[in-house]
C-alpha cells in the first residue's frame, strides 16, 4: 500500500477508533470534561491547584481556564478552595461527585476495552500494544525536540 494510502487508512482508523465510550451516554460527565478533570487530578498529583496551573498545562489563557473552570464548579465537578497558607490564591479539586462518575465511566470503558481486547486475542493485542508504545515514544521525542526548538 503506498504511504499516503497508509496515512489516509491510519487516520480513518483512528477516527472510528474514537467511537470507543461507554455505551452508556447518560453520564454527567462528558469525554472533554473527564479528560480536563484527569488533568487537573494529575497535574496536581491529587491535591487543589490554582487556576494559572491549568491554563498553563492546558495551553489555554487564563480567562478561559477560568471559564471553562466555572462551568464545571456550576455542575458540581469541581470545587474551589483558599489554603490558610495562601489566602489570596484560589485553588481548585475534582468533586468527590466527579471522582464517583469519574470511576463509573471508567469501569464501563475498562469493560468495553476488555470485550475488543478479547476479541482480538492475546498475540493481536500484544502486537497492537507494541505497536502503540513504539507510537507514543516517536511522539514524545518529536514533542521534546520541538520544544527545544
Amino acid at each position: 500500500m503506498p504511504s499516503k494510502d497508509r496515512a489516509r487508512k491510519f487516520r480513518e482508523m483512528m477516527y472510528m477508533a474514537r467511537r470507543l465510550k461507554p455505551r452508556d451516554d447518560c453520564h454527567e460527565i462528558k469525554h472533554q470534561d473527564m479528560m480536563f478533570l484527569n488533568g487537573i487530578k494529575k497535574i496536581g498529583n491529587g491535591e487543589p491547584i490554582k487556576i494559572s496551573q491549568i491554563a498553563k498545562k492546558f495551553r489555554f489563557s487564563a480567562p478561559a481556564a477560568t471559564q471553562v473552570v466555572r462551568k464545571l464548579e456550576e455542575r458540581g465537578l469541581v470545587e474551589r478552595i483558599i489554603r490558610d497558607d495562601d489566602r489570596r490564591s484560589v485553588y481548585i479539586q475534582v468533586s468527590e461527585l466527579a471522582n464517583v462518575e469519574i470511576r463509573k465511566i471508567e469501569t464501563q470503558m475498562n469493560q468495553r476495552l476488555n470485550a475488543i481486547l478479547d476479541y482480538l486475542g492475546d498475540e493481536d493485542t500484544d502486537e497492537l500494544l507494541r505497536i502503540m508504545e513504539k507510537m507514543v515514544k516517536y511522539l514524545d521525542e518529536e514533542e521534546k525536540e520541538r520544544n527545544c526548538k
